[in-house]
C-alpha cells in the first residue's frame, strides 16, 4: 500500500525542463513559450534528493533531450499530442503546449492510471489559480482516492539566478496537494523561463507514516533549438 501511495504523490513532481564559470544573463526570447519541445533541444539539471530516514543527500546530473518523436493521448473527450523528452536519470517525460496552457502526461503503472497535469498557464495574473481532481485506485484502500492538484501563479516577470546564470521574465507556480482522509503537507514550487522551460523545481511532500519526498532540481545548462 505504501508503494502505491508513493507513486500517487510522485506523479505530482511536475518538473518540465547556460552554464559558464562566471555570471551571465539569459534574456527572454519574446513571444516564445515557457517550454521548448523542438527536436534536439536539451538540458542538464542538478538533482538533489534527501533521504527522509537518514537525512543523507544524494546528487545526480540529469540530461534531458527532446527526442523528435511524439505520442497521442486520448482521455475522455480530450486528445493531445505530447512530445517525448528522454531523461538519463529517470523515465521519459511527455510535454504538450496548447496555446497558453502547458500539460505533462504520466502513465503510472503502480496505480493503473494516466494523468494529464495542467502545470502552467502563462497568460494569467499573479494570484490566479486552477485545480484538477484525479481519482485513482490504491491497493489497500477500499474505495478510490481523489487527489486534488491546486496550482497558483505566485510570481511573474521576475529574475532568478541559478548556477551563476540569471534568467529574466520567469514565472513561479506553487502547487498544493490534498487527499480526503490523509494528512498531506506539501510545498511544491516550480520556476519556468521562456524558450527553456523548468529552471528550478523544489518538491517537499510529507504524509506521516506513508511517504516523504524532498528533492530539488536546478538547471545547469540549456541548449534550446
Amino acid at each position: 500500500m505504501k508503494k502505491s501511495i508513493f507513486a500517487l504523490f510522485s506523479i505530482c513532481l511536475i518538473a518540465v525542463s547556460c552554464g559558464k564559470d562566471k555570471n551571465t544573463t539569459v534574456d527572454p526570447v519574446a513571444d516564445k513559450p515557457y517550454s521548448n519541445t523542438n527536436a534536439g533541444t536539451n538540458w542538464t539539471y542538478d538533482q538533489k534528493t534527501q533521504n527522509p530516514t537518514t537525512g543523507d543527500t544524494t546528487f545526480v546530473i540529469d540530461t534531458a533531450r527532446v527526442t523528435g518523436t511524439d505520442t497521442t493521448v486520448v482521455q475522455g473527450t480530450s486528445t493531445r499530442i505530447y512530445k517525448i523528452i528522454s531523461h538519463t536519470a529517470g523515465v521519459n517525460a511527455y510535454l504538450n503546449v496548447s496555446g497558453n496552457d502547458y500539460y505533462q502526461f504520466q502513465q503510472v503503472a503502480a496505480l493503473g492510471t494516466q494523468i494529464q497535469a495542467l502545470y502552467l498557464k502563462d497568460n494569467v495574473a499573479v494570484g490566479a489559480s486552477w485545480s484538477q481532481d484525479e481519482t485513482v485506485t490504491v491497493t489497500g484502500f477500499p474505495i478510490p482516492i481523489t487527489i486534488t492538484i491546486a496550482s497558483t501563479v505566485t510570481e511573474k516577470g521576475i529574475s532568478k539566478t541559478i548556477n551563476g546564470i540569471t534568467y529574466n521574465d520567469v514565472i513561479a507556480v506553487k502547487t498544493d496537494l490534498t487527499v480526503p482522509g490523509l494528512t498531506v503537507t506539501s510545498n511544491i514550487k516550480n520556476y519556468y523561463a521562456r524558450n527553456i522551460g523548468l529552471i528550478e523545481g523544489d518538491y517537499d511532500i510529507d504524509v506521516p507514516g506513508v511517504t516523504s519526498v524532498h528533492t530539488q532540481t536546478l538547471i545547469k545548462t540549456a541548449d534550446p533549438r
